[in-house]
């Protein structure tokens, strides 16, 4: 969901998504003028060890009660994600899809 709505306590997370859109963007109009094509692809979750290591923050006692609150769903969340072999497959079938678009 990074790169569509920010939640707390993530700033860094989704301004490096909102960054990609934002930079993604801007280099496709730029890039239009030789007829190169940017796309960007929010396929959603994939199943990583987000909810383990990546969760390992610096937590300060203020948002500790936040932080419960946002978390305690993420294993239901990670349950609905993609393999990055399944990704892989899809991703590898793009540029003969676009060619015949």
């Amino acid at each position: 969901m990074g790169g569509f709505v920010g939640f707390p306590i993530s700033s860094v997370y989704h301004a490096t998504k909102f960054g990609l859109e934002g930079w993604s963007e801007s280099l496709s109009h730029k890039l239009s003028l030789f007829n190169i094509k940017v796309k960007t692809i929010a396929r959603g979750g994939i199943l990583t060890d987000f909810s383990g290591r990546s969760l390992d923050t610096g937590s300060h006692k203020a948002y500790k009660e936040l932080e419960t609150k946002m978390f305690e769903g993420i294993d239901g969340m990670m349950k609905n994600t993609s393999s990055a072999e399944k990704l892989q497959k899809l991703f590898m079938k793009l540029p003969q899809m676009a060619k015949t678009r």
